[in-house]
């Protein structure tokens, strides 16, 4: 199974990242496995993304903005569906799996 993040509806439309790790953290800062510089409302390290058992989970890593999923704030992990998508700051990410 490969898992790809797909950015839409932001200034990088259209643009993948495959998931490779266990564990994928995304945010503003160098070091992440995504980094997304362009949205000043995303955290340094805003979200995990965890691949267990064919299950994709996203979670929120404290940030000031949230990271949401139909619109609503995660308080806790939240498990994906294939084309599900979420949102950190002002940018949309949709799960790709091949």
């Amino acid at each position: 199974m490969k898992v790809f993040l797909q950015i839409i509806n932001s200034p990088e439309d259209g643009k993948e990242y495959q998931l490779t790790k266990k564990e994928n953290y995304l945010g503003r800062m160098t070091g992440n496995e995504i980094v997304l510089l362009y949205d000043n409302q995303i955290s340094r390290r805003h979200a995990k993304i965890k691949i267990d058992n064919q299950e994709i989970w996203v979670e929120d890593m404290d940030s000031r903005n949230g990271t949401f999923v139909n619109n609503e704030r995660l308080e806790e992990p939240y498990l994906l569906s294939p084309e599900e998508t979420f949102r950190v700051g002002k940018t949309y990410l949709q799960v790709i799996i091949n």
